[in-house]
């Protein structure tokens, strides 16, 4: 299983939130054998994992970057899950309208 998140100072944030908060171990950063995995969407790239959480969408993308080079590391996040995804966020973002567009089409 992996936690993937779209900045390093996010990584700090799940970590601390999971293991002090809520005690959730064994908590790893990068890939370790029988640990959640926290990483960076781009260092998720080529990585498979059966499970994918991605915190936070509300995050993205980033105030004033270009929209479809912020879609490039989400799109790398989503496809990482060979089985399970699942995605959180609160408030609203132009990812999350988009999801939920294609979630309403699909049926879901």
């Amino acid at each position: 299983m992996a936690i993937l998140v779209r900045f390093n100072n996010q990584l700090d944030e799940v970590e601390k939130y999971l293991g002090q908060k809520h005690g959730v171990l064994p908590l790893a950063r990068g890939v370790e054998p029988d640990k959640i995995g926290l990483l960076t969407m781009y260092t998720a790239k080529g990585l498979e994992f059966n499970s994918v959480v991605v915190p936070r969408l509300e995050s993205l993308p980033k105030s004033g970057a270009e929209l479809d080079e912020e879609a490039k590391p989400l799109y790398v996040a989503l496809t990482r899950a060979t089985s399970n995804l699942l995605l959180t966020g609160h408030g609203r973002s132009v990812f999350s309208r988009k999801i939920k567009d294609i979630q309403a089409a699909a049926g879901s």
